[in-house]
C-alpha cells in the first residue's frame, strides 16, 4: 500500500479467497495440479495457496491503511462468502478474473451492489464474456473490461494488443 501511494497509484487491489475456494485440499500427482517451475516446483495450488492468501481478517486493516494514503482499495471476490464480506468492509468496486468469466452467480452479486465491477478477459471466449457483460448490465453497475493476458510474465508475442479494438467496439453494447 505504501509503495502504491509513492508510486502515485489511484488504487489497490486484494484478493479476497479461502485456499479452498480456488483448489481441494489434496495434492494430485498430475501437472494441472502441481506447479512444474519456479520458486514453488512441486508445489500443490493449495499449497500455494494456502502460503499466498491474505487472511480475511487482515482486510479491515489493509483497507483502512488504503483509504488514509488516499488510495481507491478494492478486490477481487473468488465466492459468495467473499462479496458478502467485502460489502461489510464498504468495498468500492469488485474485479472478476478472467477465469471467473462463467460464474454469473458470482458476477451476479457484484453487480447487484451497484458499484463498478472490471471483468478481466484473459481467459473467455466472446459469447462467455458478452454473458458476463449482459450480467452486469441487468443490474446497471458500471463496467470495465480489463485485456489482460494469463500467464506471468507475459510474453511480448501474447499480448494481442489488438484485442483492445474489439474490447473498445463493445462499448456502444454497454452503453
Amino acid at each position: 500500500i505504501n509503495a502504491a501511494a509513492v508510486a502515485g497509484a489511484d488504487a489497490v487491489k486484494f484478493q479476497t479467497f479461502h485456499p479452498s475456494d480456488l483448489a481441494p485440499n489434496i495434492e494430485y500427482d498430475i501437472p494441472l495440479f502441481k506447479l512444474t517451475s519456479g520458486p514453488w516446483k512441486g508445489w500443490g495450488l493449495h499449497r500455494l495457496y494456502q502460503e499466498a492468501w491474505t487472511p480475511w481478517e487482515w482486510h479491515e486493516e489493509l483497507f483502512q491503511h488504503a483509504w488514509e494514503e488516499e488510495l481507491i482499495p478494492f478486490s477481487t471476490p473468488q465466492s459468495l462468502d467473499a462479496v458478502a464480506f467485502l460489502e461489510s468492509l464498504g468495498c468500492p468496486a469488485y474485479k472478476i478474473a478472467s477465469p471467473e468469466n462463467g460464474y454469473h452467480e458470482l458476477i451476479r452479486a457484484c453487480a447487484a451492489t451497484g458499484k463498478p465491477v472490471l471483468i478481466s478477459t484473459g481467459m473467455a471466449q466472446y459469447a462467455q464474456l458478452m454473458r458476463s457483460i449482459n450480467v452486469v448490465r441487468e443490474n446497471t453497475a458500471p463496467l470495465a473490461l480489463l485485456h489482460c493476458i494469463s500467464a506471468y510474465p507475459a510474453k511480448i508475442e501474447d499480448m494481442n494488443l489488438k484485442k483492445l479494438i474489439q474490447l473498445r467496439e463493445l462499448c456502444p453494447v454497454l452503453g
